[in-house]
């Protein structure tokens, strides 16, 4: 074969392989937002400090996160959820045992038309540990921020 022909080939088949290179973008990793915690092992929540908290949509099957709060005096408590990503309806549940999550000391069914978010607040709260729930009515998973505060009257 000739020397020309070998070179030519040569050229051919280096071009040809950069041509099949093809550079795509990376694609953007997808957030998932998840629900937070379970009946058996809860978020731990402590007081005056706030937690970003997240909660599935409804179509999700897992669409209550769980929270708990040990006490260890009387206390007046606050509870917030702020921040919100979206507005949704939720019912939000304070329980003093979590066995079942049915037996409970408040609860409120909110319908949130803002993303500023609601507080409730309980007062002479016997030392203890308390759990808390958050269940999401509607269809899309929202990210927040939940806290705990004392309180004075």
């Amino acid at each position: 074969m000739n020397k020309m022909i070998k070179i030519a080939l040569l050229l051919a088949l280096a071009i040809g392989s950069f041509a099949c290179v093809q550079e795509s973008e990376p694609e953007e990793p997808t957030a998932t937002i998840v629900s937070e915690g379970s009946v058996a092992s809860p978020v731990t929540l402590t007081l005056g400090t706030p937690h970003q908290g997240s909660i599935n949509g409804a179509e999700s099957g897992q669409y209550i996160s769980y929270y708990k709060i040990t006490l260890t005096t009387t206390t007046n408590v606050k509870f917030a959820i702020s921040n919100m990503s979206a507005a949704q309806d939720l019912m939000i549940t304070f329980h003093n045992t979590n066995s079942t999550y049915q037996t409970y000391i408040f609860q409120a069914d909110l319908y949130l038309t803002s993303t500023t978010g609601e507080a409730l607040s309980i007062t002479n709260i016997p030392a203890g540990t308390y759990y808390y729930s958050i269940l999401n009515f509607d269809e899309g998973a929202i990210t927040y921020t939940v806290s705990a505060t004392s309180f004075t009257e």
